[in-house]
Protein backbone atom coordinates (compact mmCIF):
# COMPACT_ATOMS: atom_id res chain seq x y z
CA UNK A 1 0.00 0.00 0.00
CA UNK A 2 2.80 2.27 0.91
CA UNK A 3 4.65 1.64 -2.42
CA UNK A 4 1.69 2.25 -4.36
CA UNK A 5 0.97 5.24 -2.83
CA UNK A 6 4.30 6.84 -2.80
CA UNK A 7 4.46 6.14 -6.72
CA UNK A 8 0.65 7.53 -7.65
CA UNK A 9 1.55 10.87 -5.45
CA UNK A 10 4.66 11.74 -7.56
CA UNK A 11 6.84 10.32 -4.97
CA UNK A 12 10.20 7.74 -4.92
CA UNK A 13 9.67 4.65 -3.19
CA UNK A 14 13.32 3.55 -1.74
CA UNK A 15 13.43 0.03 -0.68
CA UNK A 16 15.18 0.00 2.93
CA UNK A 17 17.47 -3.28 3.81
CA UNK A 18 16.47 -4.92 6.74
CA UNK A 19 19.81 -5.57 7.76
CA UNK A 20 21.32 -2.03 7.24
CA UNK A 21 24.13 -1.31 10.18
CA UNK A 22 23.48 2.50 11.40
CA UNK A 23 25.79 3.78 9.42
CA UNK A 24 25.05 2.50 5.98
CA UNK A 25 21.20 3.68 6.84
CA UNK A 26 22.42 6.80 7.23
CA UNK A 27 24.40 6.93 4.14
CA UNK A 28 21.23 5.84 2.05
CA UNK A 29 18.86 8.01 4.05
CA UNK A 30 21.94 11.34 3.09
CA UNK A 31 21.77 10.22 0.00
CA UNK A 32 18.46 9.27 -1.28
CA UNK A 33 17.56 12.94 0.08
CA UNK A 34 14.64 11.10 1.93
CA UNK A 35 11.41 12.89 3.08
CA UNK A 36 9.42 10.25 5.05
CA UNK A 37 10.86 7.15 6.64
CA UNK A 38 8.41 4.33 6.83
CA UNK A 39 10.13 1.27 9.36
CA UNK A 40 9.22 -0.40 12.31
CA UNK A 41 10.65 0.28 15.88
CA UNK A 42 14.05 -1.54 15.00
CA UNK A 43 15.11 0.37 12.11
CA UNK A 44 14.04 3.13 13.78
CA UNK A 45 16.85 2.58 16.11
CA UNK A 46 19.22 2.38 13.33
CA UNK A 47 17.77 5.99 11.68
CA UNK A 48 16.58 7.89 14.83
CA UNK A 49 19.74 10.23 14.72
CA UNK A 50 19.82 10.74 11.71
CA UNK A 51 16.32 11.75 11.17
CA UNK A 52 16.28 14.09 13.82
CA UNK A 53 19.32 16.10 12.18
CA UNK A 54 17.92 15.87 8.49
CA UNK A 55 14.70 16.46 9.83
CA UNK A 56 12.80 13.33 7.71
CA UNK A 57 9.40 12.04 9.46
CA UNK A 58 8.76 8.83 10.36
CA UNK A 59 6.13 6.76 10.32
CA UNK A 60 6.50 3.53 12.52
CA UNK A 61 4.83 0.61 11.48
CA UNK A 62 3.65 -2.42 14.01
CA UNK A 63 4.96 0.47 16.53
CA UNK A 64 4.80 -0.28 20.13
CA UNK A 65 6.08 3.44 20.97
CA UNK A 66 3.83 6.20 21.73
CA UNK A 67 3.39 8.84 18.73
CA UNK A 68 5.54 12.17 19.68
CA UNK A 69 7.16 14.92 17.28
CA UNK A 70 9.08 13.57 14.46
CA UNK A 71 6.73 10.08 14.03
CA UNK A 72 3.79 8.84 13.67
CA UNK A 73 2.21 5.59 13.90
CA UNK A 74 1.62 4.32 9.99
CA UNK A 75 -2.11 3.22 10.35
CA UNK A 76 -2.97 6.64 11.85
CA UNK A 77 -1.56 8.73 9.33
CA UNK A 78 -2.68 7.34 6.22
CA UNK A 79 -6.66 7.55 5.80
CA UNK A 80 -8.44 4.79 3.16
CA UNK A 81 -10.42 6.47 0.33
CA UNK A 82 -8.83 9.60 0.18
CA UNK A 83 -8.07 10.58 -3.21
CA UNK A 84 -4.68 10.65 -4.93
CA UNK A 85 -2.92 14.08 -5.37
CA UNK A 86 -3.37 15.83 -8.77
CA UNK A 87 0.25 15.43 -10.17
CA UNK A 88 2.11 14.80 -13.33
CA UNK A 89 4.05 12.00 -14.11
CA UNK A 90 5.84 11.33 -17.05
CA UNK A 91 7.35 7.90 -17.90
CA UNK A 92 10.68 8.58 -17.44
CA UNK A 93 10.00 10.14 -13.98
CA UNK A 94 12.05 8.21 -11.19
CA UNK A 95 9.57 5.95 -9.10
CA UNK A 96 12.12 3.83 -7.14
CA UNK A 97 15.81 3.57 -5.78
CA UNK A 98 17.12 0.08 -4.99
CA UNK A 99 20.00 0.09 -2.70
CA UNK A 100 22.09 -2.98 -2.25
CA UNK A 101 25.17 -3.34 -0.28
CA UNK A 102 27.72 -3.41 -3.00
CA UNK A 103 31.85 -4.03 -3.53
CA UNK A 104 31.91 -0.12 -2.93
CA UNK A 105 31.70 -0.74 0.85
CA UNK A 106 28.63 1.83 0.97
CA UNK A 107 24.77 0.76 -0.32
CA UNK A 108 24.92 0.92 -3.81
CA UNK A 109 21.31 3.07 -5.30
CA UNK A 110 20.12 1.75 -8.47
CA UNK A 111 17.50 4.10 -9.97
CA UNK A 112 14.08 2.81 -11.27
CA UNK A 113 11.30 4.43 -13.45
CA UNK A 114 7.73 4.88 -13.60
CA UNK A 115 7.64 3.42 -17.03
CA UNK A 116 9.75 0.30 -15.77
CA UNK A 117 7.28 -0.21 -13.20
CA UNK A 118 4.42 -0.17 -15.59
CA UNK A 119 6.59 -2.29 -17.95
CA UNK A 120 6.77 -5.17 -15.37
CA UNK A 121 2.93 -4.73 -14.30
CA UNK A 122 2.15 -5.01 -17.88
CA UNK A 123 4.46 -8.05 -18.50
CA UNK A 124 3.16 -9.98 -15.17
CA UNK A 125 -0.65 -9.00 -16.33
CA UNK A 126 -0.10 -10.58 -20.27
CA UNK A 127 1.60 -13.76 -18.77
CA UNK A 128 -1.40 -14.03 -16.41
CA UNK A 129 -3.67 -13.66 -19.33
CA UNK A 130 -1.75 -15.62 -21.38
CA UNK A 131 -1.08 -18.71 -18.97
CA UNK A 132 -5.18 -18.35 -18.10
CA UNK A 133 -5.75 -18.97 -21.78
CA UNK A 134 -3.51 -21.84 -21.61
CA UNK A 135 -5.11 -23.89 -18.57
CA UNK A 136 -7.27 -26.15 -19.79
CA UNK A 137 -8.73 -26.58 -16.40
CA UNK A 138 -10.66 -23.08 -14.26
CA UNK A 139 -9.39 -23.99 -11.21
CA UNK A 140 -12.01 -24.09 -8.24
CA UNK A 141 -12.37 -20.24 -6.16
CA UNK A 142 -10.31 -20.98 -3.41
CA UNK A 143 -11.66 -19.96 0.40
CA UNK A 144 -8.12 -18.65 1.33
CA UNK A 145 -6.32 -16.85 -1.30
CA UNK A 146 -2.65 -17.69 -1.62
CA UNK A 147 -0.22 -15.83 0.18
CA UNK A 148 3.65 -15.67 -0.50
CA UNK A 149 6.04 -15.52 2.54
CA UNK A 150 9.12 -13.36 0.63
CA UNK A 151 12.27 -15.14 1.02
CA UNK A 152 14.54 -12.32 0.30
CA UNK A 153 14.60 -8.89 1.39
CA UNK A 154 12.01 -6.15 -0.57
CA UNK A 155 15.41 -4.07 -0.93
CA UNK A 156 16.07 -6.36 -3.57
CA UNK A 157 15.56 -6.18 -7.12
CA UNK A 158 14.45 -9.44 -6.83
CA UNK A 159 11.68 -8.84 -4.24
CA UNK A 160 10.78 -5.77 -5.46
CA UNK A 161 9.89 -6.34 -8.72
CA UNK A 162 9.68 -10.04 -9.60
CA UNK A 163 7.40 -11.06 -6.36
CA UNK A 164 6.00 -7.63 -5.58
CA UNK A 165 4.82 -6.61 -8.97
CA UNK A 166 3.76 -10.00 -9.96
CA UNK A 167 1.60 -10.14 -6.30
CA UNK A 168 0.16 -7.10 -7.41
CA UNK A 169 -0.94 -7.88 -10.59
CA UNK A 170 -2.29 -11.45 -9.30
CA UNK A 171 -4.30 -9.92 -6.24
CA UNK A 172 -2.37 -12.38 -3.83
CA UNK A 173 -1.67 -11.45 0.02
CA UNK A 174 2.36 -10.96 -0.40
CA UNK A 175 3.90 -11.16 3.47
CA UNK A 176 7.40 -10.01 3.92
CA UNK A 177 9.19 -11.56 6.66
CA UNK A 178 12.64 -9.18 7.24
CA UNK A 179 13.89 -10.88 10.41
CA UNK A 180 14.75 -14.60 10.03
CA UNK A 181 14.66 -16.15 13.40
CA UNK A 182 12.15 -18.73 14.49
CA UNK A 183 10.27 -16.50 16.61
CA UNK A 184 9.25 -14.28 13.48
CA UNK A 185 8.47 -17.32 11.46
CA UNK A 186 6.14 -18.77 14.33
CA UNK A 187 4.26 -15.50 14.37
CA UNK A 188 3.46 -15.58 11.05
CA UNK A 189 3.14 -18.99 10.46
CA UNK A 190 0.04 -18.74 13.25
CA UNK A 191 -1.37 -15.71 11.54
CA UNK A 192 -0.96 -16.65 7.53
CA UNK A 193 -1.67 -20.59 8.22
CA UNK A 194 0.23 -21.50 5.08
CA UNK A 195 -0.28 -24.91 4.02
CA UNK A 196 3.28 -25.60 3.05
CA UNK A 197 6.66 -24.19 3.64
CA UNK A 198 9.46 -25.00 1.01
CA UNK A 199 12.47 -24.14 2.72
CA UNK A 200 15.01 -25.05 -0.56
CA UNK A 201 14.88 -21.47 -1.71
CA UNK A 202 16.12 -19.41 0.88
CA UNK A 203 19.63 -20.55 1.32
CA UNK A 204 21.29 -21.81 4.61
CA UNK A 205 19.16 -19.16 6.67
CA UNK A 206 16.08 -21.30 5.43
CA UNK A 207 17.14 -24.79 5.84
CA UNK A 208 17.99 -23.55 9.87
CA UNK A 209 15.08 -21.73 10.39
CA UNK A 210 13.27 -25.14 8.84
CA UNK A 211 14.94 -26.78 11.37
CA UNK A 212 14.17 -24.85 14.06
CA UNK A 213 11.08 -25.07 13.99
CA UNK A 214 10.65 -28.79 12.56
CA UNK A 215 12.21 -29.52 16.19
CA UNK A 216 9.76 -27.18 17.64
CA UNK A 217 6.57 -28.98 16.16
CA UNK A 218 5.67 -25.72 14.34
CA UNK A 219 6.03 -27.28 10.88
CA UNK A 220 6.67 -30.76 9.52
CA UNK A 221 4.65 -32.87 11.35
CA UNK A 222 0.85 -34.04 11.56
CA UNK A 223 -1.71 -31.10 11.61
CA UNK A 224 1.13 -28.69 10.35
CA UNK A 225 2.58 -26.82 7.35
CA UNK A 226 3.98 -29.13 5.26
CA UNK A 227 7.80 -29.15 4.30
CA UNK A 228 7.98 -29.47 0.84
CA UNK A 229 11.00 -29.83 -1.68
CA UNK A 230 13.02 -31.45 0.32
CA UNK A 231 11.71 -32.67 4.57
CA UNK A 232 13.64 -32.31 7.56
CA UNK A 233 15.02 -35.46 7.36
CA UNK A 234 16.82 -34.78 3.43
CA UNK A 235 18.15 -31.53 5.28
CA UNK A 236 19.41 -33.54 8.47
CA UNK A 237 21.30 -35.85 6.36
CA UNK A 238 22.37 -33.15 3.74
CA UNK A 239 23.88 -31.21 6.71
CA UNK A 240 24.79 -33.26 9.29
CA UNK A 241 28.19 -34.15 8.87
CA UNK A 242 27.93 -37.45 9.59
CA UNK A 243 24.93 -38.50 8.82
CA UNK A 244 26.10 -37.50 5.19
CA UNK A 245 28.98 -39.20 5.76
CA UNK A 246 27.52 -42.67 6.47
CA UNK A 247 24.54 -42.14 3.26
CA UNK A 248 27.38 -41.75 1.13
CA UNK A 249 29.33 -44.90 2.34
CA UNK A 250 25.87 -46.66 1.73
CA UNK A 251 25.38 -46.26 -1.67
CA UNK A 252 29.13 -46.63 -2.60
CA UNK A 253 30.60 -43.69 -2.80
CA UNK A 254 34.05 -42.30 -1.17
CA UNK A 255 34.78 -39.79 0.57
CA UNK A 256 37.26 -38.94 2.46
CA UNK A 257 38.69 -40.30 5.44
CA UNK A 258 37.05 -38.41 8.43
CA UNK A 259 35.19 -38.26 12.05
CA UNK A 260 33.05 -36.29 13.79
CA UNK A 261 33.60 -34.30 16.83
CA UNK A 262 31.17 -32.46 18.80
CA UNK A 263 34.05 -31.28 21.65
CA UNK A 264 37.91 -30.54 22.01
CA UNK A 265 38.00 -34.05 23.29
CA UNK A 266 36.71 -35.89 20.71
CA UNK A 267 38.53 -33.64 18.24
CA UNK A 268 41.66 -35.24 19.65
CA UNK A 269 40.82 -38.89 19.09
CA UNK A 270 40.02 -38.28 15.60
CA UNK A 271 42.98 -36.21 15.54
CA UNK A 272 44.91 -39.06 16.95
CA UNK A 273 43.36 -41.77 14.37
CA UNK A 274 43.81 -39.60 10.86
CA UNK A 275 46.69 -37.61 11.86
CA UNK A 276 48.20 -33.97 10.23
CA UNK A 277 47.01 -31.83 7.77
CA UNK A 278 43.35 -31.98 8.02
CA UNK A 279 40.23 -30.12 7.07
CA UNK A 280 37.75 -29.02 9.70
CA UNK A 281 34.09 -28.47 8.44
CA UNK A 282 31.77 -27.31 10.75
CA UNK A 283 27.70 -28.51 10.44
CA UNK A 284 24.71 -26.19 9.07
CA UNK A 285 26.27 -22.82 8.01
CA UNK A 286 27.32 -21.03 4.73
CA UNK A 287 30.05 -19.50 3.07
CA UNK A 288 32.59 -21.40 4.73
CA UNK A 289 32.09 -19.85 7.89
CA UNK A 290 34.20 -21.76 11.08
CA UNK A 291 35.95 -24.13 8.05
CA UNK A 292 39.75 -24.18 8.14
CA UNK A 293 42.70 -26.22 7.36
CA UNK A 294 45.44 -27.39 10.18
CA UNK A 295 48.62 -28.32 9.60
CA UNK A 296 49.99 -27.69 13.61
CA UNK A 297 48.24 -28.90 16.91
CA UNK A 298 47.81 -25.62 17.49
CA UNK A 299 45.72 -24.77 14.42
CA UNK A 300 44.07 -27.67 14.47
CA UNK A 301 42.87 -26.52 18.35
CA UNK A 302 41.78 -23.55 16.85
CA UNK A 303 40.53 -24.43 14.55
CA UNK A 304 38.22 -26.83 16.21
CA UNK A 305 37.23 -24.20 18.57
CA UNK A 306 35.69 -21.59 16.14
CA UNK A 307 34.10 -24.55 14.20
CA UNK A 308 32.38 -25.87 17.25
CA UNK A 309 31.33 -21.84 17.83
CA UNK A 310 30.43 -21.89 14.06
CA UNK A 311 27.95 -24.95 14.06
CA UNK A 312 24.41 -24.50 15.61
CA UNK A 313 24.95 -28.12 16.71
CA UNK A 314 28.46 -27.98 18.02
CA UNK A 315 29.56 -30.76 15.30
CA UNK A 316 33.02 -30.63 12.82
CA UNK A 317 33.90 -33.14 10.18
CA UNK A 318 37.31 -33.48 11.22
CA UNK A 319 38.40 -34.85 7.54
CA UNK A 320 42.37 -35.89 6.16
CA UNK A 321 43.38 -32.79 3.88
CA UNK A 322 42.44 -33.30 -0.11
CA UNK A 323 44.17 -29.87 -0.62
CA UNK A 324 45.01 -29.75 -3.80
CA UNK A 325 42.59 -32.13 -5.62
CA UNK A 326 41.44 -31.16 -8.80
CA UNK A 327 37.36 -29.38 -7.31
CA UNK A 328 33.77 -29.57 -9.08
CA UNK A 329 30.51 -28.78 -9.23
CA UNK A 330 27.63 -30.16 -10.34
CA UNK A 331 23.54 -28.82 -10.20
CA UNK A 332 21.54 -31.39 -9.98
CA UNK A 333 17.34 -30.96 -10.22
CA UNK A 334 14.79 -34.32 -9.45
CA UNK A 335 11.43 -33.98 -9.61
CA UNK A 336 8.10 -36.22 -7.74
CA UNK A 337 8.77 -39.03 -10.43
CA UNK A 338 12.48 -39.50 -9.62
CA UNK A 339 13.06 -37.99 -12.89
CA UNK A 340 17.02 -35.92 -12.57
CA UNK A 341 18.92 -34.01 -14.57
CA UNK A 342 22.57 -32.24 -14.60
CA UNK A 343 21.75 -28.46 -15.17
CA UNK A 344 25.57 -27.50 -14.86
CA UNK A 345 28.77 -28.46 -14.27
CA UNK A 346 31.53 -26.22 -12.55
CA UNK A 347 34.97 -26.97 -12.17
CA UNK A 348 37.20 -24.64 -9.84
CA UNK A 349 40.38 -23.34 -11.34
CA UNK A 350 42.07 -23.01 -7.80
CA UNK A 351 42.08 -26.64 -6.14
CA UNK A 352 40.60 -27.73 -3.17
CA UNK A 353 41.66 -25.60 -0.03
CA UNK A 354 40.32 -22.38 -1.64
CA UNK A 355 36.52 -21.90 -1.02
CA UNK A 356 34.40 -22.16 -3.89
CA UNK A 357 33.10 -19.14 -3.76
CA UNK A 358 36.95 -17.26 -3.83
CA UNK A 359 37.83 -19.88 -6.46
CA UNK A 360 37.87 -18.73 -10.64
CA UNK A 361 35.40 -21.17 -11.35
CA UNK A 362 34.65 -22.44 -15.28
CA UNK A 363 31.45 -24.02 -16.49
CA UNK A 364 30.90 -26.28 -18.12
CA UNK A 365 33.70 -28.85 -16.55
CA UNK A 366 36.95 -28.38 -18.70
CA UNK A 367 39.23 -30.91 -17.75
CA UNK A 368 37.03 -33.88 -17.12
CA UNK A 369 37.09 -37.09 -19.42
CA UNK A 370 33.31 -38.36 -20.42
CA UNK A 371 34.04 -41.51 -18.30
CA UNK A 372 34.69 -39.33 -15.44
CA UNK A 373 31.81 -36.80 -16.33
CA UNK A 374 29.45 -39.70 -16.55
CA UNK A 375 30.61 -41.43 -13.83
CA UNK A 376 30.27 -37.61 -11.88
CA UNK A 377 26.85 -37.73 -13.00
CA UNK A 378 25.84 -40.77 -12.07
CA UNK A 379 27.18 -40.17 -8.01
CA UNK A 380 25.32 -37.28 -7.88
CA UNK A 381 21.90 -38.41 -8.80
CA UNK A 382 22.17 -41.03 -6.15
CA UNK A 383 23.41 -38.50 -3.69
CA UNK A 384 20.26 -36.29 -4.21
CA UNK A 385 18.05 -39.60 -4.55
CA UNK A 386 19.57 -41.41 -0.92
CA UNK A 387 19.68 -37.33 0.86
CA UNK A 388 16.08 -37.33 0.23
CA UNK A 389 15.34 -34.18 -1.42
CA UNK A 390 11.98 -34.91 -3.31
CA UNK A 391 11.65 -32.28 -5.64
CA UNK A 392 14.21 -28.87 -6.79
CA UNK A 393 17.57 -28.60 -7.23
CA UNK A 394 20.82 -29.18 -5.14
CA UNK A 395 24.36 -28.60 -5.08
CA UNK A 396 26.96 -31.75 -5.08
CA UNK A 397 30.82 -30.91 -4.54
CA UNK A 398 33.25 -33.31 -5.90
CA UNK A 399 37.45 -33.68 -5.46
CA UNK A 400 39.47 -35.82 -7.71
CA UNK A 401 42.87 -36.47 -7.26
CA UNK A 402 44.48 -34.93 -10.12
CA UNK A 403 47.28 -38.33 -9.76
CA UNK A 404 45.04 -41.15 -9.37
CA UNK A 405 41.64 -39.54 -10.90
CA UNK A 406 40.35 -41.23 -7.30
CA UNK A 407 36.73 -39.39 -7.07
CA UNK A 408 35.38 -38.65 -3.60
CA UNK A 409 31.58 -36.10 -2.81
CA UNK A 410 32.79 -33.53 -0.55
CA UNK A 411 29.29 -32.34 0.62
CA UNK A 412 25.75 -31.51 -0.68
CA UNK A 413 23.68 -28.25 -0.30
CA UNK A 414 19.68 -29.47 -0.67
CA UNK A 415 18.98 -26.20 -1.57
CA UNK A 416 19.34 -22.95 -4.51
CA UNK A 417 22.63 -21.58 -4.06
CA UNK A 418 25.08 -19.48 -5.17
CA UNK A 419 26.59 -21.88 -7.45
CA UNK A 420 22.54 -22.69 -8.68
CA UNK A 421 22.73 -18.48 -9.60
CA UNK A 422 25.88 -18.62 -11.62
CA UNK A 423 24.60 -21.82 -13.15
CA UNK A 424 21.05 -20.38 -14.34
CA UNK A 425 22.98 -17.41 -15.65
CA UNK A 426 25.44 -19.50 -17.77
CA UNK A 427 22.75 -22.36 -18.89
CA UNK A 428 19.66 -19.54 -19.24
CA UNK A 429 17.70 -22.50 -17.19
CA UNK A 430 15.63 -21.27 -14.30
CA UNK A 431 16.73 -22.87 -11.51
CA UNK A 432 14.60 -21.34 -8.93
CA UNK A 433 11.58 -20.51 -10.95
CA UNK A 434 11.21 -24.39 -11.89
CA UNK A 435 12.41 -25.24 -8.19
CA UNK A 436 9.12 -23.78 -6.87
CA UNK A 437 7.60 -25.61 -9.57
CA UNK A 438 8.59 -28.67 -8.79
CA UNK A 439 7.54 -28.22 -5.41
CA UNK A 440 3.78 -28.01 -5.81
CA UNK A 441 3.57 -30.94 -7.80
CA UNK A 442 5.01 -29.83 -11.42
CA UNK A 443 7.13 -32.93 -12.92
CA UNK A 444 10.33 -31.89 -14.90
CA UNK A 445 8.62 -32.91 -18.73
CA UNK A 446 5.23 -30.90 -17.89
CA UNK A 447 7.46 -27.25 -18.08
CA UNK A 448 8.67 -25.81 -21.13
CA UNK A 449 12.38 -24.60 -21.15
CA UNK A 450 11.93 -20.80 -21.87
CA UNK A 451 15.12 -20.45 -23.94
CA UNK A 452 14.19 -23.12 -26.83
CA UNK A 453 10.37 -22.84 -26.53
CA UNK A 454 10.46 -26.17 -27.64
CA UNK A 455 11.84 -29.10 -24.93
CA UNK A 456 10.80 -29.16 -21.42
CA UNK A 457 12.64 -28.80 -18.55
CA UNK A 458 13.55 -32.86 -18.47
CA UNK A 459 16.22 -31.72 -21.46
CA UNK A 460 19.67 -31.41 -20.04
CA UNK A 461 21.04 -28.03 -21.17
CA UNK A 462 23.52 -27.79 -23.49
CA UNK A 463 26.21 -24.75 -24.45
CA UNK A 464 28.97 -24.05 -27.11
CA UNK A 465 30.67 -21.74 -24.87
CA UNK A 466 32.40 -21.14 -21.85
CA UNK A 467 31.13 -18.94 -18.67
CA UNK A 468 33.69 -17.90 -16.40
CA UNK A 469 33.28 -16.37 -12.58
CA UNK A 470 36.12 -14.45 -11.38
CA UNK A 471 35.47 -13.64 -7.54
CA UNK A 472 36.05 -9.71 -6.00
CA UNK A 473 37.61 -9.26 -2.75
CA UNK A 474 37.85 -5.70 -0.44
CA UNK A 475 40.97 -6.41 1.20
CA UNK A 476 42.01 -2.71 0.80
CA UNK A 477 38.70 -2.11 3.05
CA UNK A 478 40.41 -4.20 5.93
CA UNK A 479 43.83 -3.03 6.73
CA UNK A 480 45.68 -5.69 8.12
CA UNK A 481 44.55 -8.46 6.68
CA UNK A 482 46.83 -10.98 5.25
CA UNK A 483 44.40 -11.32 2.07
CA UNK A 484 45.26 -14.89 2.08
CA UNK A 485 42.51 -17.31 0.56
CA UNK A 486 41.32 -20.73 2.54
CA UNK A 487 38.27 -22.47 3.01
CA UNK A 488 36.09 -19.83 4.68
CA UNK A 489 34.58 -17.38 1.55
CA UNK A 490 36.18 -13.68 1.92
CA UNK A 491 35.02 -12.21 -1.55
CA UNK A 492 31.89 -9.77 -1.58
CA UNK A 493 31.09 -10.04 -5.58
CA UNK A 494 32.10 -11.43 -8.34
CA UNK A 495 31.87 -11.17 -12.34
CA UNK A 496 30.90 -13.30 -14.62
CA UNK A 497 31.93 -13.37 -18.41
CA UNK A 498 30.98 -15.87 -21.56
CA UNK A 499 33.26 -16.42 -24.65
CA UNK A 500 33.47 -18.92 -27.21
CA UNK A 501 36.90 -19.52 -25.60
CA UNK A 502 38.43 -19.80 -21.76
CA UNK A 503 40.73 -17.27 -22.62
CA UNK A 504 38.26 -15.13 -24.51
CA UNK A 505 35.74 -15.89 -21.16
CA UNK A 506 38.31 -15.29 -18.72
CA UNK A 507 39.90 -11.92 -19.71
CA UNK A 508 36.25 -10.25 -19.91
CA UNK A 509 35.63 -11.48 -16.76
CA UNK A 510 38.77 -9.92 -15.09
CA UNK A 511 38.16 -6.82 -16.75
CA UNK A 512 34.23 -6.67 -15.78
CA UNK A 513 35.50 -6.96 -12.13
CA UNK A 514 36.05 -2.65 -12.46
CA UNK A 515 39.22 -2.54 -9.97
CA UNK A 516 41.05 -1.27 -12.61
CA UNK A 517 42.42 -4.81 -14.13
CA UNK A 518 42.76 -5.16 -17.66
CA UNK A 519 43.16 -9.11 -17.92
CA UNK A 520 45.97 -11.17 -18.19
CA UNK A 521 49.45 -10.00 -19.74
CA UNK A 522 48.19 -6.58 -20.08
CA UNK A 523 47.48 -5.40 -16.43
CA UNK A 524 49.96 -2.98 -14.91
CA UNK A 525 49.28 -5.22 -10.87
CA UNK A 526 51.89 -7.38 -13.34
CA UNK A 527 54.61 -4.52 -13.30
CA UNK A 528 55.42 -5.21 -9.65
CA UNK A 529 56.87 -8.86 -10.48
CA UNK A 530 58.83 -7.88 -13.12
CA UNK A 531 61.87 -7.19 -10.86
CA UNK A 532 60.86 -10.51 -8.34
CA UNK A 533 63.35 -13.72 -8.63
CA UNK A 534 62.05 -16.94 -10.05
CA UNK A 535 62.28 -18.76 -6.93
CA UNK A 536 60.42 -15.41 -5.36
CA UNK A 537 57.82 -16.11 -7.73
CA UNK A 538 57.61 -19.96 -7.72
CA UNK A 539 56.91 -19.18 -3.63
CA UNK A 540 54.31 -16.27 -4.24
CA UNK A 541 52.18 -18.80 -5.90
CA UNK A 542 51.53 -21.41 -3.59
CA UNK A 543 49.83 -18.95 -1.54
CA UNK A 544 46.74 -18.48 -2.70
CA UNK A 545 45.55 -14.69 -3.05
CA UNK A 546 43.91 -12.63 -5.36
CA UNK A 547 46.85 -11.74 -7.62
CA UNK A 548 47.70 -15.13 -8.28
CA UNK A 549 46.61 -15.38 -11.43
CA UNK A 550 48.85 -12.65 -12.06
CA UNK A 551 51.66 -14.26 -10.63
CA UNK A 552 51.18 -17.11 -12.55
CA UNK A 553 50.79 -15.40 -15.61
CA UNK A 554 54.48 -13.93 -14.58
CA UNK A 555 55.90 -17.25 -14.20
CA UNK A 556 54.36 -18.54 -17.72
CA UNK A 557 55.77 -14.99 -19.25
CA UNK A 558 59.34 -16.06 -17.64
CA UNK A 559 58.92 -19.25 -20.04
CA UNK A 560 58.94 -21.31 -16.40
CA UNK A 561 57.91 -24.68 -17.74
CA UNK A 562 54.01 -25.82 -16.66
CA UNK A 563 55.08 -28.46 -14.57
CA UNK A 564 56.85 -26.82 -12.15
CA UNK A 565 54.44 -24.11 -12.21
CA UNK A 566 51.58 -26.99 -11.82
CA UNK A 567 53.68 -28.06 -8.44
CA UNK A 568 53.55 -24.69 -7.12
CA UNK A 569 50.16 -23.78 -7.24
CA UNK A 570 48.06 -27.25 -8.06
CA UNK A 571 46.26 -25.69 -11.21
CA UNK A 572 45.06 -28.03 -13.52
CA UNK A 573 48.03 -27.92 -16.26
CA UNK A 574 45.00 -27.34 -19.34
CA UNK A 575 44.02 -23.72 -17.61
CA UNK A 576 47.98 -23.22 -17.55
CA UNK A 577 48.35 -23.98 -21.01
CA UNK A 578 45.56 -21.55 -21.88
CA UNK A 579 46.85 -18.65 -19.89
CA UNK A 580 50.06 -19.71 -21.52
CA UNK A 581 48.30 -18.76 -24.95
CA UNK A 582 46.89 -15.38 -23.57
CA UNK A 583 50.67 -14.68 -22.68
CA UNK A 584 52.19 -16.24 -26.26
CA UNK A 585 48.93 -14.52 -28.26
CA UNK A 586 48.68 -17.29 -30.30
CA UNK A 587 45.05 -17.40 -28.96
Amino acid sequence: MSFAGILISGGVSVSMNSWWTEDETDYALRDSGAKVLICDDQRFENARKTCAELGIHVLLVRSELPSSAGHDRWETALELGTAAPAVEIVPDDDATILYTSGTTGRPKGAVSTHRAVISALMAFSARQAIEGVRATEKPEPDPFPPSFILIVPLFHVTGCVAVLMSCFVAGLKLVIMYKWDAGKALEIIEREKPDAVLPTLGGQTALNLAMALHAAGVVGHPGTPELIGANAEAIATAEDRDKFKQAMIEIGLSVPRSGIAHSMAEADTVLAEIGLPVIIRPAYILGGRGTGIAHTKEQFVSVVSNGLSASPINEVLIESSIAGWKEYELEVMRDRADNCVIICSIENVDPMGVHTGDSITVAPAMTLSDVEYQQMRDAAFACIRRVGVETGGSNVQFAVNPETGEQVVIEMNPRVSRSSALASKATGFPIAKIAAKLAVGYTLDEISNDITKKTPASFEPTIDYVVTKVPRWAFEKFPGTPGVLGTQMQSVGESMAIGRTFTESLQKALRSLENGHLGLNCDPSEDVYRSRSDDEMLAMITVPTPERLFQVGECLRRGIALETVYDACKIDPWFLDQMSMIIEERH
